[in-house]
């Protein structure tokens, strides 16, 4: 493993030189696997974007990235450890290009066994503990675990993002099984993976907003100290009244909050 060298703003701007590749976007409390296409990667200021792609990284956050030669890997940490971003190749074509990428910013040689950290994972206070065991426990009865459920068996294409302050992440996701993994709810699509910590799921906040021209509904997904940390939209059209329905329930431990 090789540490790479991205003080230069050449290092940015060369990633374009990828074409499609997998992605896994790594947050203390979610994490979004998907497919992305690099080429109209570009870097302005200090923001690394691809627009039609729904990326975005503040590049001066990221010192820390490492190269794998036999996997062909990518991984940017950021110093704040709030996000990890996971880069690997699918065009064969690419694969000799890449490996030249990382050996032209190659800067240290990592030990043998090293692995980098990934994500800061929160602390809880015990108070806050106790609740996310409950919610863990009452997975089923969640109503995040309700909204994507109801969006795989209407076939409900869904707006997913993740955000905090070294970058964000919005794919469209039409999920297909949805599942328990430990403290992690899963949605599963054709292309794409979501997880979501229930543990540090404390709140949720419906919202309205206009995407694209279309009215949408909107979840906040919202830490223990009321940051958000990840949002799902829907058309109001295609869900109709379906999210108010279960967000009434009185089944589920949330306090749901409506603006």
């Amino acid at each position: 493993m090789n540490r790479l060298d991205t003080t230069l703003p050449s290092f940015w701007s060369n990633l374009s030189f990828l074409s499609q590749c997998k992605l896994n976007l790594e947050a203390p409390t979610s994490a979004i696997q998907t497919s992305i296409d690099f080429s109209s990667a570009h870097l302005l200021d200090d923001i690394f974007t691809i627009p039609g792609a729904g990326l975005s990284l503040k590049s001066s956050s990221f010192l820390e990235v490492y190269a794998t030669s036999q996997s062909l890997a990518l991984q940017l940490i950021s110093a704040t450890r709030q996000l990890r971003v996971t880069l690997q190749p699918t065009n064969t074509q690419e694969f000799k290009q890449f490996r030249f990428f990382c050996e032209a910013y190659s800067a240290a040689f990592a030990p043998k066994d090293f692995q980098p950290d990934g994500p800061a994972t929160p602390e809880l206070c015990p108070c806050c503990l106790d609740a996310a065991q409950i919610r863990i426990r009452q997975l089923a009865q969640n109503p995040l675990t309700a909204v994507l459920a109801h969006s795989a068996s209407s076939q409900i294409p869904l707006l997913v993002s993740t955000e905090n302050e070294d970058g964000c992440l919005t794919i469209a996701h039409t999920p297909k099984n949805v599942l328990k993994k430990d403290e992690y709810l899963v949605s599963e699509g054709i292309t794409d993976h979501i997880e979501i910590s229930i543990r540090h799921l404390h709140a949720m906040r419906l919202t309205k907003e206009m995407i694209d021209g279309q009215k949408h509904q909107s979840l906040e997904l919202l830490s223990s100290i009321g940051k958000t940390t990840g949002r799902i939209s829907a058309p109001a059209d295609l869900i109709e009244n379906a999210w108010e329905d279960i967000f009434s329930r009185r089944d589920h431990c949330y306090e749901i909050i409506h603006s």
